[in-house]
């Protein structure tokens, strides 16, 4: 992570995108670059109040503001979305189309697991382990699995309950 830092918007993205290619392949992969893609789009938006104009400009921004840690945190979200989404959409669908809007379920689905994200990255921080922790390789794949992991786990129990 520190080769990192003091990098253009470009070259981060263009490290993080082959360290991506390096440790997956096949589906996985995928999904890795959709949470890189999505995380970019996401950050950059929020550097632009919500314009994709100059998306160089708009990441070199965000990144000067808020660092790797926040790129880090909002691809590990999205990653960890797209994982607990695909698994609960089916349900959700079903329960929504009796009970509301897929997009505000989608929504607190997705606030849900950034917090999870959020909490990883403050408990790594806490250990000293954030600034050697490979988080887009294994080690950050690892850690999302297990967020995933944990929350397929409480949607199991909630979906037994019904």
């Amino acid at each position: 992570m520190d080769e990192l830092k003091d990098k253009t918007a470009i070259e981060v993205v263009a490290a993080v995108a082959e360290h991506l290619a390096e440790h997956a392949e096949g589906p996985h992969h995928d999904l890795l670059e959709t949470a890189l893609r999505d995380a970019i789009l996401e950050c950059a938006a929020i550097e632009a109040d919500g314009s994709y104009e100059d998306l160089d400009t708009s990441l070199q921004g965000f990144l000067s503001s808020e660092g790797i840690e926040g790129l880090i945190e909002s691809f590990l979200s999205h990653f960890v979305f797209d994982r607990i989404w695909s698994w609960v959409e089916q349900h959700a669908t079903q329960k929504v189309e009796l009970n509301g809007d897929t997009l505000a379920m989608a929504s607190a689905v997705k606030e849900s697991c950034r917090g999870h994200v959020e909490q990883l990255m403050d408990d790594i921080r806490d250990e000293g382990r954030f600034g050697t922790t490979d988080w887009f390789g294994q080690e950050g794949k690892q850690l999302a699995e297990g967020i995933v992991g944990t929350l397929e786990f409480r949607l199991s129990l909630l979906s037994s309950e019904e």
